[in-house]
C-alpha cells in the first residue's frame, strides 16, 4: 500500500480535517440538548464492529482493501473503540515504556517495518441525513490515520489523544456507505508521544457522524471576564452561513437570567453570580439555537488569576489537592468507557481530591465534563511529552539534547497544534484552572509558541509547564524560559528546596507540584503536606498516580512492562497507581484521603477545635462523631450533629467537661461524617477522622495463674511445659523449634530470626540489600546453653548471628529465652549491626504456625498496612482481620501486610487456641505481619497469580521495621524511619491464651 508520507512530515499534521472546535452535541430540541449524545438524532454512533486486517508494515497492506467494494468477509471482526494488541489476534504485542523511544532516535522518521492496520465498516444514511451536511469524528486514534469513504480519499490526522473531524459530505449517499480507515503504529508525532504508558495503536476513542444543518453554529466561545459583584460573559459564534441565533442563559436552578438573538458576537453580563468551585459545582447553561440545532453548553463560572504569589479561585488562595490520571482501562487499555471515567471520579471523591491533572493529553471530552459536573479543578495537558529525546542506548542523559524538538523550528507547528487542539476543544470549561504544555519535554521556543496561541485566545487563561522552571538549566545562554508558565511548577521537588523557595522566594510565581511522592512513597505526603498547607503560595499539587496501568493478557493476568518479551520496556514503573487496575484502593490511597481532608484539629481539656481547609464552603453538610478509648475500649462517646466551621475558619466544641478517671494509654478519636448521601458516597461515609492522645495513667497489672514447671534437658534439647503449654528449643541451634498446646503442636517448622523483606517497586536501597545478600542471611548459631533454673522460670541463651555469603556476620545476637510460670515464653534480643551496612530491611523473629492460625486481632494502627514511614492514615484502636485477607494483592508481589506501632496482636486457630504476642525494648511498639506465603516467595514472584499457599502462617513479629520508602530527604526529618541504628535490644512475648 502506498499512502501519501504525511506520517514522516512534521509540518503535514492534517488534512482535510476541519478547524478545531469546542466540543459539542447538537440537538433537536432545548428539552433534550446537552443530554446524552446519543440521543440526539443528529448523532449516529460508528462504534461497534468493523472489519479489521493487520499488517506488519505499510507496504504488505493492499490498496484492494481500500475500495467501497472490498469484501468485509476478508476482514476479521473487532470492536471499535479499542487497541489492536488487545484484540486477541496475531498482531503485535503491548509495549510498556516510561522514558524511552521504541524505536530508533531520528526525528522524523519512523521505522520502515511500520506496523498498521486496515478498519472498514458500513453505515447507512437516510435522505433526510445526506439533505444535511455530515461530519466524521473521531475522538482518539493512535498513532496517525488515512481516511477514504466509498473508496475515495477524504483526509489525514495526527495527534492521538485529540479529535479530528471531516466534512465528509461530498462522499456519502443515501443509503450504503463504505469507511475504511489505516492506523499507523508510528508516526512522527510519535515523538511527541513519548509518555509514561503502555504504546498501544488502533481507534482508542469513538467514532460518530454528526449531521448538521447547513446553516448553523460551528464553533462557540465563551470567556468570562469578572468585575465585583458580577461576571461578564464575552462570546464569540462562528456560523457558516448567516443563521439567525437564539440564546437563552439559565441558572443553576434552571431559572432564565437572559434571552434574545445574537449575531457573532454576543456579551451577556451575570449578576451576583453563583460561582463554580470545587466545592459547589454549580453550573449554569447557556443554550443556543441556530439552523434547526439546538447546543447547550454547561458554563462554569469560575475566576482564576494569581495575584501576590498567590493561585487565586474565585479570589480566595486555593489548595489543589490532586492526583494524575491516564485515560486507562486494564481491559481495553485506551478505551476507556464513560462508566470507567465516572467511577474514577467517584472514588477521587471519597478521598477529597478536588484537582486532576490530564496526564499527560486531554482526556475523552466526556472526563472534563462528568468532572467539571462532580466538582474538580482541572490542569488540562496537551499531548506533547519529549522524554526519550535525552537518551543514549547507554543510558547516558543529556539535557540539552531533551529539548532539542522543543527548540527546532521545523517542529514549531507540531507543537502549536498540539495547544490549539487542547485549548479548543475545553476552551469553555470553567473548571479547566491551567492549561499545560504538556510534559518532560525539556523546554524551548516551541513552549513559548504554546503559550502564546492560548493567551491570544484568552489572555486571562492560566499556562502550566513543568520544566519552564527555575533550576531548568540546559537553554541556550540567550535565553530565559521562565515567562513560559505561570507557576512554578516541580517534580518530586526535594523538601529543603521547597521549603527555601516558600521563605526566601526568588520569583514571584505561585509553587505548585505537578508530580509528588508515588504509590509506596505516600507517607511522605503527610510531612510534604504540611509544608503546603504552610504557605499561600503553595497552591498543592498532584500524586503520581491515580491507577496502576496494568494490561490484562489473554488469560486474564494482569500484566507489566517486559510480559511479552517487548523491548525496551521499563518494567513495573506502570504499577503506581493509589488504586489497583480495578480501582480497588491500594494503602496509598488511604494516605492521599487523609491529607486532604476537610477537616484539620487540636484538642485540650475537653474542648475540640476544628479548622476547614475549605475555601467556599461551610461544612453543615458534615457531622462528627467522637470517642474516648481506654486502653483500646470506649469509656465515654458522643456527637457533634452541627458543625457549621465557616470557609477556612475554626470553631471550638465543648465534648465533656471532665474526662473520666482512665488508666492505660487514652485516646481521642473523632470519625467527621457525611449527613446525606452524595453521587460518591452513603450518608454516614467518613470523609476523615481525628486523634488526638490523652494523658496516660499507671495501670494495674491483671494477675495471672501460676503453674509448676516441668523441666526436661538433653544434649541437644530443652522443654519446658507451664500449664497447658510446651516450649521446646533446639540447642544446637539456639532457636525455638516446637511450642504445643493441649496437647497440639502450634509450629509447622522451627522459628528463626530474619532480616529480609521483599524490596517495594521503588525502594531506593534495593540494589545495596541484594549487593549485600541479605536476602540470603542465615541464622548461626555459636553456643547455646541454660542459664538458669528454677521454680519460677528456666533460661536458654544463645549467642547467634544473621550472616549473609562472602562478608562478615550482618548481626551479632545474644537471644536470652525464658519460660515463666505462667506459661509466657519471652524472647530477649541484644546485639549489635555490622558497621558497613546499608539500613538494614527489618529484624524480626519469624514463627511459622499452623495454617489455621487464620483470624488476627491487634491493637495498634488500622485498619491498612502500615510503616514507620506510612503510618498516619491509620489510627490507633483494637482490629480485626484474617491472615488471607492481610494480604495485599500487588500485581508485582512486594513487601505487604505489617503494621506498625502494635501493642499486642492475637491469632487464633479454627479450634480455638490462641497465641498473643507483646513486645518490650525497642519493641513496645512493634510491627507484625501475618501472611499464608513467605517474605522469600513475596521476593521471587513475579506476578500476583503466582503466589500459593505455604500451608502455614508466617508470622512476624519484628523489633525493627524498616522504612519502605528508604530514599529522599525525610529520612533526616523523620527519626526512626530508616533502620540504620548498630545497637540492637528488644524483645517479646508470646502466650497462649
Amino acid at each position: 500500500m502506498k499512502l501519501p508520507q504525511y506520517y514522516e512530515d512534521p509540518r503535514t499534521l492534517h488534512v482535510g480535517t476541519l478547524p478545531p472546535r469546542a466540543y459539542f452535541i447538537p440537538f433537536a430540541d432545548e428539552r433534550s440538548a446537552g443530554g446524552d449524545r446519543e440521543q440526539s438524532p443528529f448523532f449516529t454512533s460508528l462504534c461497534g464492529t468493523w472489519g479489521f486486517r493487520w499488517f506488519a508494515a505499510i507496504d504488505g497492506a493492499d490498496d484492494a482493501l481500500l475500495g467501497e467494494d472490498a469484501p468485509l468477509t476478508d476482514f476479521t471482526p473487532v470492536t471499535v473503540p479499542g487497541n489492536w494488541q488487545l484484540y486477541g489476534l496475531d498482531t503485535d504485542t503491548p509495549l510498556y515504556s516510561n522514558l524511552r523511544y521504541p524505536y530508533p532516535t531520528d526525528p522524523p522518521f519512523v521505522p520502515d517495518d511500520d506496523p498498521c492496520a486496515v478498519y472498514a465498516r458500513d453505515f447507512t444514511l437516510t435522505a433526510d441525513q445526506t439533505a444535511r451536511d455530515t461530519v466524521l469524528v473521531f475522538e482518539g486514534v493512535a498513532s496517525c490515520f488515512y481516511v477514504w469513504v466509498n473508496g475515495k480519499p477524504v483526509g489525514y490526522s495526527q495527534v492521538s489523544h485529540a479529535t479530528s473531524e471531516f466534512d465528509v459530505t461530498p462522499f456519502v449517499r443515501e443509503g450504503r456507505n463504505r469507511l475504511t480507515v489505516v492506523v499507523l503504529k508510528w508516526c512522527d508525532g510519535s515523538y511527541l508521544e513519548d509518555q509514561d504508558f503502555f504504546r498501544l495503536s488502533g481507534i482508542f476513542r469513538e467514532v460518530y457522524l454528526l449531521t448538521r444543518a447547513k446553516e448553523r453554529l460551528e464553533d462557540v466561545h465563551v470567556r468570562q471576564r469578572f468585575e465585583p459583584g458580577a461576571c461578564r460573559l464575552e462570546i464569540a459564534l462562528t456560523r457558516k452561513g448567516a443563521p439567525a441565533v437564539r440564546y437563552c442563559l439559565t441558572d443553576p436552578d434552571g431559572t432564565e437570567t437572559a434571552a434574545g438573538e445574537a449575531g457573532d458576537t454576543l456579551t451577556l453580563t451575570v449578576e451576583q453570580p453563583r460561582l463554580w468551585s470545587a466545592e459547589r459545582p454549580d453550573l449554569y447553561t447557556l443554550t443556543l439555537c441556530a439552523g434547526g440545532e439546538v447546543i447547550a453548553l454547561p458554563l462554569a463560572l469560575c475566576e482564576k488569576k494569581i495575584e501576590d504569589r498567590k493561585l487565586l479561585i474565585n479570589g480566595r488562595p486555593v489548595k489543589l489537592k490532586g492526583i494524575n490520571r491516564h485515560d486507562f482501562s486494564p481491559d481495553n487499555g485506551y478505551a476507556v468507557t464513560t462508566a470507567e471515567m465516572r467511577r474514577d471520579l467517584l472514588l477521587m471523591k471519597r478521598a477529597n481530591v478536588n484537582a486532576i491533572r490530564t496526564s499527560h493529553y486531554p482526556n475523552d471530552p466526556r472526563f472534563v465534563l462528568a468532572a467539571q459536573e462532580l466538582g474538580f479543578y482541572l490542569i488540562d495537558e496537551a499531548d506533547l511529552e519529549t522524554h526519550g529525546m535525552g537518551y543514549n542506548n547507554d543510558g547516558d542523559w543529556d539535557w540539552t539534547r531533551w529539548s532539542f524538538l522543543s527548540n527546532a523550528s521545523d517542529w514549531r507547528d507540531a507543537y502549536v497544534d498540539r495547544a490549539r487542539l487542547l485549548y479548543e476543544r475545553d476552551k469553555n470549561a470553567g473548571a479547566v484552572v491551567m492549561w499545560s504544555l504538556g510534559n518532560e519535554s525539556g523546554c524551548g521556543v516551541n513552549h513559548r509558541a504554546m503559550r502564546l496561541y492560548i493567551k491570544e485566545r484568552d489572555e486571562r487563561a492560566l499556562v502550566h509547564y513543568e520544566n519552564a522552571h527555575l533550576q531548568f538549566t540546559a537553554v541556550p545562554e540567550d535565553e530565559n524560559f521562565a515567562d513560559i508558565s505561570d507557576v512554578e511548577s516541580r517534580m518530586y521537588p526535594g523538601y529543603a528546596y521547597t521549603k527555601d523557595f516558600l521563605e526566601n522566594p526568588p520569583c514571584d510565581k505561585p509553587f505548585f507540584m505537578c508530580e509528588y511522592v508515588d504509590s509506596c512513597t505516600t507517607g511522605d505526603v503527610h510531612a510534604l503536606w504540611r509544608l503546603v498547607e504552610s504557605s499561600d503560595a503553595f497552591c498543592g499539587g498532584c500524586i503520581w498516580e491515580w491507577a496502576d496501568h496494568a494490561v490484562k493478557n489473554a488469560d486474564g493476568r494482569l500484566c507489566y512492562g517486559g510480559d511479552w518479551g517487548e523491548w525496551p520496556n521499563d518494567g513495573v514503573c506502570c504499577l503506581d497507581g493509589l488504586v489497583f487496575a480495578d480501582r480497588t484502593p491500594r494503602p496509598g490511597y488511604y494516605d492521599m484521603k487523609k491529607i486532604y481532608e476537610p477537616l484539620r484539629g487540636s484538642y485540650r481539656d475537653g474542648v475540640l477545635t476544628l479548622t476547614s481547609t475549605r475555601c467556599f464552603t461551610g461544612t453543615d453538610d458534615l457531622y462528627l462523631t467522637w470517642t474516648v478509648e481506654s486502653e483500646g475500649a470506649v469509656v465515654l462517646s458522643g456527637e457533634l450533629t452541627a458543625l457549621d466551621v465557616p470557609p477556612l475558619g475554626e470553631r471550638e466544641f465543648r465534648l465533656f467537661d471532665a474526662a473520666p478517671a482512665l488508666t492505660g494509654e487514652n485516646f481521642l478519636t473523632c470519625s467527621v461524617r457525611q449527613k446525606t448521601a452524595t453521587a460518591w458516597a452513603e450518608a454516614g461515609y467518613e470523609v476523615g477522622f481525628l486523634q488526638f492522645p490523652l494523658p496516660a495513667a499507671e495501670a494495674e497489672s491483671p494477675a495471672t495463674p501460676t503453674f509448676p514447671l516441668t523441666v526436661n534437658e538433653t544434649d541437644d534439647r530443652l522443654t519446658v511445659t507451664a500449664g497447658k503449654t510446651t516450649f521446646a528449643f533446639d540447642k544446637h541451634r539456639g532457636r525455638l523449634c516446637s511450642m504445643t498446646v493441649d496437647g497440639r503442636e502450634t509450629l509447622e517448622r522451627p522459628a528463626r530470626f530474619t532480616l529480609w523483606r521483599p524490596p517495594t517497586y521503588n525502594s531506593g536501597l534495593r540494589g545495596q540489600w541484594f549487593d549485600n545478600f541479605l536476602d540470603r542471611a542465615g541464622q548461626k548459631c555459636y553456643r547455646a546453653a541454660v542459664t538458669e533454673t528454677g521454680a519460677h522460670k528456666v533460661v536458654l541463651t544463645a549467642d547467634l548471628a544473621l550472616g549473609s555469603p562472602a562478608a562478615p556476620p550482618d548481626v551479632i545476637l545474644t537471644v536470652t529465652y525464658t519460660v515463666a510460670d505462667d506459661g509466657t515464653l519471652t524472647a530477649a534480643v541484644k546485639g549489635r549491626v555490622r558497621e558497613n551496612l546499608p539500613a538494614l530491611p527489618r529484624l524480626g523473629w519469624e514463627l511459622s504456625l499452623r495454617e489455621d492460625f487464620e483470624n488476627i486481632d491487634w491493637y495498634g494502627r488500622g485498619p491498612t498496612e502500615s510503616y514507620p514511614d506510612r503510618f498516619e492514615a491509620c489510627r490507633i484502636g483494637k482490629f480485626t482481620g484474617t491472615v488471607t485477607g492481610n494480604l495485599v494483592p500487588y500485581v508485582r508481589p512486594m513487601e505487604n501486610g505489617s503494621h506498625c506501632e502494635t501493642r499486642a496482636v492475637t491469632l487464633t486457630a479454627t479450634d480455638g487456641c490462641a497465641l498473643t504476642a507483646t513486645g518490650f525494648g525497642t519493641a513496645e511498639r512493634f510491627s507484625f505481619n501475618a501472611l499464608h506465603v513467605s517474605p522469600e516467595q513475596l521476593t521471587t514472584a513475579a506476578h500476583h497469580d503466582e503466589l500459593h499457599s505455604e500451608h502455614r502462617t508466617v508470622w512476624s513479629l519484628d523489633g525493627r521495621m524498616g522504612a519502605i520508602s528508604e530514599w529522599g530527604e525525610l529520612n533526616d526529618l523523620c527519626p526512626g524511619r530508616l533502620f540504620d541504628e548498630k545497637e540492637i535490644d528488644f524483645g517479646f512475648t508470646i502466650k497462649a491464651n
